[in-house]
Formats: C-alpha cells, structure tokens, sequence
C-alpha cells in the first residue's frame, strides 16, 4: 500500500467512526417529558405537531403509543444556514395514571456529496435543542 492508500484509509475510517453519533445518545430525561393530560389528546396533538412540523407520518398506533415519521428534509432556507440536514422523529406515548408519558427520538442526518446520508455527530446541547422545541411545540398545542 503507497502513503494515499493509507491517508485514504484513514480519513474513511475517521469518517465511520464519527458519523455513527445521534441525538439518541442524549440521556433519557432529556428525551422524555409527562403531560398533565390525557393520553389521547396527547397522542392526537403529538401526531398534529410532527405533521404541521413537516413531517409526513409513517406509522401512528395509539394502542402501542408508537408514532414514527420518514426522514424530513431542511427547507431551501434552513439548508442555507445548516447545511443539507434533514431528521425523522419516533415516538413513545405512555399513560401514567391519568398523565401521558412522551419518549421521543431524533435522528439527523447530513447529506455528504461523496457517500450520501450519513447521521450527523452532534454535541448534546445541539442534540437538546431538537428535543427542547418539539416539546415546546407539542406542548403549545395542547
């Protein structure tokens, strides 16, 4: 193998291991919030707000509490700013006595021109924002 083989090597492999980072690795509570609400109000609004947040709903079962959306893409003008970035959003209702329990997960992913989508590694405050604002959001419209 010559010097380049090597570099190259080494910068996919660099590339790999750093990729693999999403919001998943945010810690539980900061990921979950309980609504003093029903659970079925909650779940509607939930499955509400992704889809107003230009989402397009892939599953939704309020007997699981399951709600899973495809990949959504930044719009021209948030991709000015971020980049090419989009992000999908699942969903994990609970009811406990009479409050709703919300787990949610984000995953983001940048598009790279030499491979294609690749999840983005994100610092966790970058990662709470996500979480922050759908929260916020979810519990604006309740």
């Amino acid at each position: 193998m010559n010097k380049y083989s090597y570099t190259f090597a080494l910068i996919i492999s660099t590339f790999l291991i750093t990729s693999c980072a999403t919001t998943q690795d945010v810690s539980n509570e900061v990921r979950t919030k309980i609504f003093q609400e029903d659970y079925n109000k909650v779940f509607k609004t939930t499955v509400q707000t992704l889809s107003d947040g230009g989402y397009v709903i892939s599953n939704a079962d309020s007997e699981t509490g399951l709600i899973n959306t495809d990949y959504s893409q930044a719009s021209e003008w948030e991709a000015f700013w971020t980049g090419d970035e989009r992000t999908k959003v699942n969903a994990i209702l609970s009811e406990q006595s009479g409050k709703t329990q919300i787990r949610l997960t984000v995953s983001v992913q940048k598009k790279d021109l030499l491979t294609g989508w690749q999840s983005e590694n994100m610092t966790e405050s970058k990662a709470q924002e996500y979480y922050e604002k759908l929260f916020s959001e979810i519990s604006n419209n309740l």
